[in-house]
């Protein structure tokens, strides 16, 4: 099972070639044929140390099955090319002295528990930091979650619709003082004539529910309002 997760993760890295060694030669080709690799018997395992980079072990056998008398043998003829040995059975598979031989280089079960050990360590450094990060996107999911009650998004889109209203009152040249307050009064009883009907309807808009947040968030892209200095409305607009 162990070396079956172990060949399964290596399948999914993509490698150049999978070689799957089993004392039964139909295990090795089921599992194989389930991860696209190639089946070897365990007779065959002298020639496959010639030509892996990596090799996993992971057996039941009671006794190391690389010794390092064998394994000298295969450095010399592999020469200088690395062979990298990972030993997940236990016991082990490999004896100890293997990865004492140039360029093999051997890890074992403790090996990758001081691994493990390590990344454990360095991940629970970084959890104030990403305490730190989830408290603030937390912070600004609600601060935009508030502004998009009802209560905000009224007085934006009311101040929206009076600033370029007043704005295209003061681009009018060639009109008394009188005039242009006349003009104003009318420009803010037309918007209000305008909004009368939306208010209504966002009035009724229910903030607590999804349905709800939609409209407001469509409400605010239409019209590309800033919620940001209305959100310690009180509940009555006022």
């Amino acid at each position: 099972d162990t070396g079956r997760l172990a060949a399964t993760h290596l399948a999914e890295e993509n490698p150049a070639r999978l070689l799957i060694l089993n004392r039964t030669r139909e295990k090795a080709e089921r599992l194989a044929g389930e991860l696209g690799g190639e089946a070897r018997a365990l007779a065959s395992l002298n020639e496959v140390l010639l030509e892996a980079d990596v090799v996993v072990m992971a057996t039941a056998s009671a006794e190391p099955l690389l010794w390092s008398d064998a394994m000298a043998k295969v450095g010399r003829a592999r020469r200088t090319r690395p062979l990298v040995l990972i030993d997940i059975s236990n016991p082990r598979n490999i004896d100890p002295a293997v990865g004492k031989i140039d360029h093999i280089f051997l890890d074992d079960l403790d090996a990758l528990q001081e691994i493990a050990d390590q990344n454990r360590a360095r991940r629970a450094r970084e959890i104030p930091k990403v305490e730190a990060l989830v408290e603030e996107e937390v912070k600004a999911f609600f601060d935009w979650y508030d502004a998009l009650h009802v209560v905000p998004v009224l007085r934006s889109l009311r101040d929206r619709f009076h600033e370029v209203g007043l704005a295209e009152v003061e681009r009018q040249t060639g009109i008394s003082g009188k005039e242009r307050e006349a003009l104003q009064a009318y420009t803010r009883s037309l918007i209000n004539k305008l909004l009368h009907e939306p208010t209504t309807r966002i009035k009724g808009v229910d903030a607590t529910t999804a349905g709800g947040v939609r409209k407001l968030v469509a409400i605010q892209e239409l019209f590309e309002l800033e919620l940001d200095r209305y959100t310690d409305a009180d509940e009555d607009g006022k």
